[in-house]
């Protein structure tokens, strides 16, 4: 049963307007209004850097929205629709300017289904797993319908690749974790890596060149290429000084490193050396980049989620002017990843 909540739009700069409804299964909603966070969160620079810093020390961090009574997570964004989705007790809810935030139901999956993740892998498609199901979901056609999977492990986690792939994790038999590798193809799944530690987060760089897991206290690196389907053994790349395990995790177009930790968001540099931190009233529990130019960090801490303005853009689910853009490419046999 969907438990009732209270969704409340901070927007800045938005007019007043109603807030449309979630439906009978939610509670009333008020209006948007402004809310000055400025006491709550704080951007610190950890060292001197030589280049302006992806995300401003002095820059105002509004509240986008706020789930009364939830916990949003994991925190997804589709460019061609301009709209946010996140979890929220196990269901997919979807934010847009226009319309606020709304429930995703969608024909297909079952309404008892508990997602436990989800990733944007095309223009307005999520591929969501639930139970031991990943169901592909269009957001414009409000459907839903299973994805045909020859894998042994059910997956608690996934990372959109470009051309519709898919990075999947999940605990095999005995409770260690593997990685596993899904294309928008015939071919079967290519197990890329066996013996992991439970994985908490994890995140593809622009040209799919690199993945970071959260596993354990710290962030590991592994070399990936999606085309031979390797992935080398994870090493550590940063280790946040706050005793809470990382989890989300999320990069701009520059590998610089963003990573949910007790205090906020560490910020780290391509090399993995903390450049700042964003403080938060709490534990940051998602994270995204987002926006018009892809370059706003959205943040779940608690019931609200936060906008923080950045100097880059970040990566983001594949659109479908770059799947264009690829398929000339490929279609000249000169194929190259462009970048989010």
């Amino acid at each position: 049963k969907l438990e009732a909540i209270r969704v409340v739009m901070l927007l800045p700069l938005l007019h007043a307007c109603s807030v449309p409804s979630l439906g009978p299964r939610a509670c009333a909603l008020r209006s948007p209004r402004m809310e000055s966070v400025t006491e709550q969160v704080s951007v610190e620079l950890a060292r001197f850097l030589p280049v302006l810093p992806c995300i401003e020390p002095d820059g105002d961090v509004p509240t986008l929205l706020c789930v009364e009574g939830g916990l949003p997570s994991a925190l997804q964004w589709l460019p061609d629709r301009q709209t946010l989705v996140f979890l929220n007790g196990g269901k997919q809810y979807s934010w847009t300017s226009d319309e606020g935030v709304r429930p995703l139901d969608v024909v297909g999956m079952p309404y008892d289904t508990f997602v436990r993740s989800h990733a944007g892998y095309a223009a307005a498609e999520l591929a969501s797993c639930g139970g031991s199901t990943i169901f592909s979901v269009n957001i414009d056609e409000g459907t839903a319908s299973p994805v045909e999977v020859t894998s042994e492990v059910v997956p608690q986690l996934m990372v959109a690749l470009s051309r519709r792939g898919l990075l999947t994790f999940g605990a095999e038999m005995g409770g260690k974790w593997s990685a596993t590798l899904i294309g928008d193809d015939d071919a079967p799944p290519i197990r890329l890596l066996e013996g992991l530690q439970p994985v908490h987060g994890a995140v593809v760089t622009a040209d799919e060149s690199a993945l970071f897991l959260s596993m354990g206290d710290a962030v590991y690196r592994c070399i990936l290429n999606v085309e031979e389907g390797s992935c080398s053994t994870p090493e550590i790349f940063y280790t946040p000084e706050a005793s809470a395990m990382p989890a989300p995790l999320a990069v701009d177009t520059h590998s610089n490193l963003y990573v949910c930790s007790a205090g906020g968001v560490d910020v780290t540099d391509a090399d993995g050396e903390l450049a700042l931190r964003i403080k938060m009233p709490s534990a940051a529990t998602g994270l995204c980049f987002g926006g018009s130019g892809v370059s706003t960090l959205f943040v779940s801490v608690g019931q609200l989620v936060y906008a923080v303005r950045a100097n880059v853009q970040g990566v983001a689910a594949p659109s479908e002017e770059l799947l264009k853009r690829m398929e000339k490419q490929v279609g000249a046999g000169d194929f190259r990843h462009v970048g989010w």
